[in-house]
Parts: C-alpha cells; structure tokens; sequence
C-alpha cells in the first residue's frame, strides 16, 4: 500500500530549505515542485523529465531571453554519482564551444535547486521526427548525421567522450540548426571530476557499443559506433537491434550482425551504406578511424545531395534513389524532345496535305490541356506533398489519396506521375511492414 505523506519545515545543514513542503512515497521522500522562479529565472513550461534532472523552458528575466533551465533539488540530498553527473554535464558543456553543442549560459544554486541554464534549442529531436514521417529521407539523415559528427569531434578533441548518442539526443530548430545534448554520462579527464563514475556499464542498449556493453574502457570509437546506430535508425525507422529486453538487444550487439542496409533500403547510395557498416563494426581497432572522418565523409554526401536537390529534386521525404535520379532526369529529356519532334512533323505533314488537295480547311489540331485543368493538378500534388507527415503515420489513407491522384489526372507530368508511383510504392511497402513492426518502435527510448 503506498503511504503519502507530508513533510513541513525540512532542513539541509542546520537551515530552513526554501521549498517547504515534501512528498513523502512508501517511506521515500521526493522532490518538491519548482517554484514558478528560481534564481533569476522564470519557469514556463517543463520540457524533459529525465532520470538525473528535470528541464523547463524558463526566460531569464534580467536579460529576457529563453533558456532551457535544468533543475536538480537540493531536498532530499542527491546522490553523489547524481549530483556529480550534473555537475560534470556543465563542466564538458563550458569546455566545448561548437556550433552543435549547446551554450551555457550560467550554472549555480538558488532557491532549493542546483540549476544550469543553457540555450534553448526551439525545435524536435530526431527521434520524433522518425516518429512523424516513419523514417527520414537519406539526405536528412546525411545533414543531420554530418552535425552531429561535427559535435562529436569537438568533443573529443578536448578529450570528452559523449556515451549517448542517439536520436533523442539530437536537437534539430526550425531553421536546420543541429545540437547535439544528453551530456549526462559524458566521460572526461578532467582532474576535478573522480573516476568511479566511469566504472559502470552505462547508455541506452539500442545504441550502445559493444566495448561499453562489456564495461570495457571506452574511447571516442564507441561514441561512433552510436553515432552509426542513430544513422541506421534514422533511415530504417528503427535501431539495428529492436526487439526483446534491455539484455536481449545489449547481447545482439555483441554477437549478432544487424540486417543489411541495403535490404531493408534499396534505394540508398553505396557510399552512405558503406559509412554505416564501417561505423558499426564491433572490433573498435577495425572501426572507422575518428569523428572528423566521418563527419567529412558525411558533408561531402550532403553536398552532393545539396547539389541534386539545386537540380529540382523534392527536398521533403524519402527522395528516390541517386541511380533514379539520374537516369529519370535524361529519360524526361528525351521523351519530351521525342513528343515536340512528332508534334512538330504532324503540323508539317498537315499543312502539306493542305497545300496538295487545295483545301480551304484548316486541319484541325489537337485539343491542348487546359491551362485551368494543369493548375489544379499541380495544386493537388503540391497538397498531397505537404501532407506526407500525415501519410507516413495513415498509410492506407496516403495510398488512397495517392492512387486517386493519378486516376483523376491522367495527363500530368511524366515527373509528378513518376514520384507518385514511387509514393505509392513506399506507403505500400510500409503496411507490409505494419504487422511485424506497427507503432512498437514508439516505445524504444531512442
């Protein structure tokens, strides 16, 4: 039976703890609510609840902006593993300015809380972005992978190991912007910090390596062996290893090999597949070399794709393949080259037929589509484009809205007709998915 239970005047070290009131659960005393300020802060909504601390979007009020405020009570006392965690969380944060690494703003102790304000990152992880589109486009992945990787060698060059890496570690704004976060377990050298807290098996088991799963001593190659597993999660929609326990994934990632890349995405290009295995090879000595290796393996992927998309490519999606892309781009080409060719030979063969039997009639010529009948196809791909979020989560309803568009537009561009029968091909791939897999993969923490 569970006993709840308050607690008035709790003290710390002899003194009175400005929040006043304790909840007391089966003999164990939890941290009070934040109060709506602490510091000189304003807290406006929680964004995180995580295992160590909790964050809110809170506004600084001597400067007016947002931060993201991470708050640690002091009552009751936090463990000492727990409150160095944060600490050092801080500390790796003030030693690494990168432009995918957060900004600290101010850490300290006010009001009942160790807090630390850092920038505020206005957007979504990566993990819900697969969570709306069921999984993300290469090029996606390829922009997002290559930031990440960027972080993570600035990380290491100042001798930081971030032992999280995974989607929900990677923030991604509005504008494009990638922050890599999750620094709670990060690993480093720093005489200020003990060694203890390095001793355990830690991380989450979908994208652990398999030298932390052993307790091994780590190096940055584990932190690419992660970053490997986010890649392959971003583009399947789901981690290498999915299925059963906590232990059952940790010995997978040990002794089994995941599924190949290529067969569960066909359409992806060599050089982004042979990244990933070289990243999640299990002997780290035969891993790929370091973070600044494969971020620039990444951004020349991402440049390329940069350049296709220049070329008129959808830049929203799963885009088709490069051998696609560029064998349809030509074939568009010389088919209407092809049908403006016998266009322009029947106008000729016509009016020399004219000409001959001294006709007064002007043969008649094929009726041109109405312009008014061309808008509303293009506006109706347009829509069904900006709903494929919508799709990706229904589907059957995506399938329907796909098929019904080419039946009620049959003279529409051999292009859009092309992209939609590829739409129409990944939706049905993915209901064949559906039982095997269906919205389990919601429940991974990754």
């Amino acid at each position: 039976m569970m006993k709840v239970g308050r607690l008035s005047g709790a003290t710390k070290g002899g003194r009175q703890v400005s929040s006043a009131h304790l909840q007391k659960v089966d003999g164990t005393f939890l941290p009070p609510s934040p109060p709506p300020k602490v510091g000189g802060f304003t807290l406006l909504e929680k964004v995180y609840d995580g295992s160590i601390s909790t964050v809110f979007k809170a506004r600084q009020d001597r400067l007016g902006r947002l931060v993201a405020l991470k708050l640690l009570a002091e009552v009751p006392p936090p463990a000492d593993v727990i409150l160095e965690r944060f600490n050092r969380a801080a500390y790796v944060i003030a030693q690494t300015v990168h432009s995918n690494l957060p900004v600290l703003y101010e850490s300290g102790t006010a009001d009942g809380y160790h807090y630390a304000a850092l920038e505020f990152v206005a957007g979504q992880s990566a993990q819900e972005m697969v969570y709306q589109r069921g999984r993300l486009s290469e090029r996606r992945a390829t922009y997002i992978g290559w930031q990440a990787a960027r972080a993570l060698a600035a990380l290491h060059d100042k001798g930081i190991i971030h032992r999280n890496v995974k989607p929900k570690n990677i923030l991604v704004d509005a504008s494009g912007k990638v922050c890599l976060v999750g620094l709670g377990l990060a690993k480093c050298d720093a005489a200020c910090f003990s060694r203890h807290l390095d001793a355990r098996t830690i991380g989450t088991p979908h994208f652990m390596a398999p030298e932390m799963i052993r307790g091994n001593c780590t190096d940055p190659r584990s932190d690419l062996y992660s970053l490997g597993a986010t890649l392959y999660a971003l583009v399947t929609g789901r981690p290498p290893f999915d299925q059963g326990a906590p232990a059952a994934v940790m010995a997978k990632h040990l002794y089994e090999a995941p599924p190949r890349l290529k067969s569960l995405q066909p359409e992806l290009t060599p050089e982004f597949v042979e990244l990933v295995e070289q990243l999640l090879v299990k002997d780290p000595a035969r891993r790929l070399g370091s973070a600044r290796e494969a971020s620039e393996r990444l951004e020349r992927l991402a440049q390329r794709f940069a350049r296709e998309r220049a070329e008129g490519w959808p830049a929203s999606g799963p885009e088709p393949s490069l051998r696609k892309r560029t064998f349809m781009g030509p074939l568009a080409l010389w088919a209407g080259a092809a049908l403006l060719t016998l266009a322009a030979g029947a106008i000729l063969c016509g009016m020399a037929l004219w000409r001959l039997t001294g006709s007064t009639e002007v043969p008649a010529l094929a009726p041109a589509v109405a312009p008014e009948a061309d808008s509303l196809e293009r506006t109706a791909f347009e829509e069904l484009t900006r709903r494929e979020a919508v799709f990706a989560a229904q589907p059957r309803v995506g399938l329907d809205a796909w098929q019904d568009y080419l039946q009620r537009h049959p003279d529409a561009s051999a292009e859009r007709r092309c992209l939609a029968h590829m739409q129409i091909e990944r939706l049905r791939e993915r209901l064949r998915r559906a039982p095997s897999h269906g919205d389990a993969a919601r429940d991974l923490d990754f």
